[in-house]
């Protein structure tokens, strides 16, 4: 008997359900393309029963954590020997179309045996072949008795999930950062957390490029976490966010003319939103300012000194003597102190 199909209207959650039901039949029919086997005797003469799957696809638009990649478009039951080197059956499971999200399929006339071995593959081509691209796998061991009903589950584990291989251990709120690794890229539907919280914009990651993640302003301390195509990146990476930010000391001169690194002048401390240290925060950018910002008339006896230039690293240069105010910026927290050019 061939593979059955059916195709249901709705469907909560995400995974595999795989169901077992043992009947007696005259011969194992096996489909696809699956090596006969003869069923073993069982109180003296032949039994054999169905193996049905059920497939619950995730949503692509929802890009959530889930039990098949979203790039799925088959899955592949086959049921094997105990030792896993005979294929007693195998059936092929297509995305249905028209977003259905369950599919349902049925292996008839598979021997009656203990410890059968039972894959699940999770293939992106809607009818996979020698060297189809493999997005995730799984096993289960189940026992076909006659005339009864088993039933198991079968967890995917992806074989590419993303992988982190650079990016910062601490941000403030409301900036980019860069975030490299594989097996996601601008093509690939992608999302990053914060502690949980959802980054609300991702740039770039196209051709091995990192992805440019934009920190949430209620991001929170925790893992940083890449999900891509649904699978999310093995490991947890920590990251802090910077909510406080202070420059020390608060005042120190520079001469007219010679440029100086700002961090080289001032120290920087920053801390979480429990008041925990954050070493070596991260600097986005600096700027100058005036002390006491002008008016809107112009004091034309006393007029103001040009502000010196900074560059976004904080290297700065002044060309007039006077009293300035720099600014180091994580994202939008600020930290200030001022500048005496002589």
């Amino acid at each position: 008997m061939p593979v059955v199909f059916k195709r249901l209207s709705a469907a909560v959650g995400l995974g595999l359900l795989v169901s077992l039901t043992a009947c007696h039949a005259q011969a194992p029919v096996l489909s696809g393309p699956a090596e006969r086997v003869e069923a073993p005797v069982v109180a003296g003469h032949q039994a054999h029963g169905s193996v049905s799957l059920r497939v619950l696809w995730p949503v692509r638009a929802a890009y959530r954590t889930q039990a098949i990649p979203a790039n799925a478009n088959s899955i592949v039951l086959e049921v094997l020997s105990e030792d896993g080197a005979k294929l007693l059956a195998r059936g092929v499971v297509e995305r249905p179309p028209g977003g259905a999200l369950v599919s349902e399929a049925t292996l008839d006339e598979v021997p009656a045996a203990s410890n059968l071995l039972v894959r699940v593959t999770a293939y992106l081509d809607e009818k996979p072949g020698l060297g189809s691209p493999v997005l995730a796998l799984g096993t289960a061991r189940v026992n076909v008795l006659p005339s009864s009903v088993s039933v198991i589950e079968i967890e995917l584990t992806a074989l590419n999930g993303p992988i982190i291989t650079s990016m910062p251990a601490n941000s403030g709120p409301n900036t980019f950062i860069l975030v490299s690794g594989s097996n996601f890229d601008s093509d690939t539907p992608v999302s990053v957390t914060f502690g949980g919280v959802p980054s609300p914009q991702i740039l770039g990651g196209g051709s091995g490029a990192p992805l440019q993640v934009l920190v949430p302003e209620n991001a929170l301390d925790g893992p940083l976490v890449v999900t891509a195509n649904g699978v999310a990146g093995a490991g947890a990476f920590p990251f802090r966010i910077i909510r406080k930010l202070a420059l020390s000391p608060d005042s120190a001169p520079v001469s007219v003319g010679v440029p100086v690194s700002l961090n080289a002048v001032f120290a920087l401390s920053a801390k979480t939103a429990s008041g925990d240290a954050i070493p070596n925060p991260v600097v986005t950018s600096w700027s100058c300012g005036y002390v006491v910002q002008p008016g809107g008339v112009e004091d034309k006896e006393n007029p103001l000194p040009a502000l010196p230039s900074v560059t976004a690293d904080g290297v700065l240069t002044a060309s007039q003597a006077g009293t300035f105010r720099v600014s180091a910026w994580a994202g939008s927290v600020e930290a200030t102190a001022d500048i005496v050019v002589n």
